[in-house]
């Protein structure tokens, strides 16, 4: 036999990130709309109103395999983006399952 006992010290509570990226910035894990200002060959640049364009990587334009994001993105498209979170001052923003008008080239 064996009387182990586990004891979990502190609670486990997965620590979301929330509140805004930077100060009265987007909200984390929050939609917005906005407009694709410039496409890339790794992604996609968004104004979603706050005076910083957010970058979508290449991988998350959406819930298919992109090549090249200018096959099936515009500089002036309307977008939906959701705040994934920052990295060095960048905003990362997904558009995946936000957009249905946006398909695979």
């Amino acid at each position: 036999g064996g009387g182990g006992s586990s004891s979990s010290y502190g609670r486990s509570s997965n620590r979301h990130a929330s509140g805004p990226v930077f100060p009265g910035g987007p909200e984390f894990g929050t939609t917005y709309e906005g407009r694709v200002t410039g496409v890339m060959p790794f992604g996609a640049f968004v104004d979603y109103g706050f005076g910083k364009d957010g970058l979508v990587a290449t991988r998350n334009i959406g819930n298919f395999w992109v090549d090249n994001p200018q096959d099936v993105l515009q500089s002036g498209m309307q977008v939906k983006v959701l705040v994934q979170g920052a990295e060095n001052g960048k905003v990362r923003l997904s558009m995946k399952g936000l957009n249905p008008h946006i398909t695979p080239p």
